[in-house]
C-alpha cells in the first residue's frame, strides 16, 4: 500500500478547487492557493498553474485576462485503500456515530463492508482513564446528543431534563454553546447558558451522560456567548501553582497537554524548568490532581496548601500500597 501519494498533498488539492471553480480571475486564484497552501505557496505555485509560465502544468488556458480549465470534466474524488481501512477504523468508535444521522452510518458502513480497519481499539491501552465513562451506545444518549449537536449549529434553545450529583431531577432551558470531551473522564460536556423568565442568566456545564432527555425548542438564540464566561462560573477561585522540570521532556510535554488551560507561564532563570498556575473547574480538581502526579518526580505541587497536602496524601497511600505488596489495599 502506497502511503504517500500526491493527492494527499496541498497543491494538489488547490489545483482540484481551481478546476471545480472552472474559470477563476488571477487574484481568485491567489486567493485559493493563499487558503488551501502553505505561507509560501503563493511564490512556487502561480507558475505552475499560469499557462503563460514555461513550467506551468497544462491545467488552464487564458482568455481575456481569465484562467479557465482546460478539463472537460472537475477533478474525481478519490478515496484510496489507505483512507477507506482509516475511515473503518474512525467509524467503530461509537463516539463518532453521535455526530451522524442512521441513513448516513448506513449507507457508510454497506460502502465499507469489505474493508479493513487500519486498527483497532484493542490496539490501544489508555492509562489513567476513569471505568464510567458515557454508555455511547445507548438510545436515549444518542438521541439526547443528536439533539443537541443540532441546537448547536443552529443556536437553538432546548428544554432539558437532567438528574444531578445529589440524585435531583430537575428541568431547565439552555443555549447551547459547546460540546467538550473529556479524555480523563472518557465523557461528554455541555457548555451552555440557562435561561430563565426569559432572560440568557448564568453559564451551566452539564455532563451529557445525566440528561435524561433534550427537546429542541426551534427558538433561534443568536445571543454571542464567550466560552470562558461559561467558565467563569465554575472557575477555582485560586489556580494550582505547579514546577516542572525538562526531565524526560516533562515540560514539553506539560505545557502541550494542558494547553487549552488558561494559565501563566515563566521559565526558570537556567531554562531547565517553569513555574506554571493554572485555572480550572473547580468540580474537576480531582482529574486535576491525577494528571498532575502523572508526571511524577519531575513535577512539585506548590500551591494551594488544600492541593499539596491532596497530592502528598495520593503519593503516601501509594508508596504504602507498594512497600505492602499491595495488602493493605482497602
Amino acid at each position: 500500500m502506497n502511503l504517500f501519494s500526491e493527492i494527499y498533498g496541498a497543491y494538489y488539492r488547490i489545483a482540484a478547487k481551481i478546476l471545480e471553480e472552472r474559470s477563476v480571475t488571477p487574484a481568485r486564484m491567489n486567493e485559493l492557493i493563499r487558503k488551501y497552501g502553505f505561507r509560501d505557496s503563493i511564490l512556487f505555485l502561480p507558475p505552475k498553474l499560469d499557462p503563460r509560465s514555461e513550467e506551468n502544468w497544462g491545467l488552464l488556458q487564458l482568455e481575456n485576462g481569465v484562467f479557465k480549465a482546460v478539463t472537460q470534466n472537475p477533478p474525481p474524488k478519490i478515496v484510496t485503500a489507505l483512507q477507506k481501512r482509516w475511515l473503518k477504523a474512525i467509524l467503530i468508535d461509537p463516539k463518532i456515530r453521535l455526530f451522524m444521522d442512521d441513513t448516513t452510518i448506513a449507507r457508510l458502513d454497506k460502502r465499507l463492508e469489505d474493508v479493513q480497519p487500519l486498527y483497532r481499539s484493542e490496539h490501544f491501552h489508555v492509562a489513567d482513564r476513569f471505568s464510567d465513562g458515557d454508555n455511547y451506545v445507548s438510545e436515549s444518549y444518542r438521541s439526547v446528543f443528536r439533539t443537541i449537536v443540532e441546537a448547536v449549529r443552529k443556536q437553538q434553545l432546548i428544554d432539558v431534563t437532567y438528574r444531578s450529583r445529589k440524585g435531583t431531577v430537575k428541568q431547565i432551558m439552555l443555549l447551547p454553546v459547546k460540546i467538550e470531551y473529556s479524555h480523563k473522564n472518557d465523557k461528554f460536556r455541555l457548555y451552555a447558558v440557562r435561561k430563565k423568565s426569559g432572560v440568557l442568566s448564568e453559564g451551566c456545564i452539564v455532563n451529557i451522560g445525566r440528561i435524561l432527555s433534550a427537546n429542541n425548542t426551534g427558538i433561534v438564540d443568536d445571543t454571542e456567548v464567550s466560552l470562558n464566561e461559561i467558565r467563569s462560573f465554575r472557575r477555582c477561585d485560586e489556580p494550582v501553582e505547579v514546577h516542572i522540570t525538562s526531565e524526560r521532556n516533562a515540560m514539553e510535554r506539560f505545557l502541550m497537554e494542558f494547553a487549552s488551560y488558561e494559565k501563566q507561564t515563566e521559565l526558570d532563570d537556567d531554562g531547565c524548568g517553569c513555574t506554571v498556575r493554572i485555572w480550572y473547574d473547580e468540580s474537576d480538581e480531582a482529574e486535576m490532581l491525577i494528571r498532575l502526579l502523572s508526571y511524577g518526580a519531575a513535577l512539585e505541587v506548590l500551591s494551594p496548601p488544600s492541593m499539596r497536602h491532596a497530592a502528598a496524601a495520593r503519593v503516601h497511600r501509594q508508596y504504602r500500597l507498594l512497600s505492602s505488596g499491595g495488602k493493605n489495599f482497602s
